[in-house]
């Protein structure tokens, strides 16, 4: 079967329907050129930016740090309490159960 370079064989109303889907398809050109305005439109942050939060969130670390001791420290406080109670209504003779 031989080559052809003749273009297919096709009703209008299909050149038609493809004519009209080209046109919602954009350029490269206005394709480009939004890519572009996207990228101009972000802003990379200064320096000065940088360094305020950096310092904000070490700020907040100390702070998540010494919650997180005093947090700790509870427990033990508590145990050390319970200790003490237990050795006080033993001294006075109390029960346990009551205070």
């Amino acid at each position: 079967m031989p080559w052809s370079l003749k273009p297919p064989v096709c009703q209008k109303s299909t050149w038609a329907s493809i004519a009209d889907a080209k046109a919602f398809i954009p350029s490269r050109s206005r394709l480009g050129d939004s890519r572009l305005s996207v990228v101009r439109s972000l802003k990379r942050p200064s320096k000065k930016t940088i360094a305020n939060k950096r310092e904000k969130d070490k700020k907040r670390i100390q702070e998540l740090e010494r919650e997180l001791r005093r947090k700790d420290k509870a427990p033990a406080e508590t145990a050390a309490l319970l200790v003490l109670r237990k050795k006080l209504n033993d001294y006075w003779g109390l029960d346990n159960e009551d205070s």
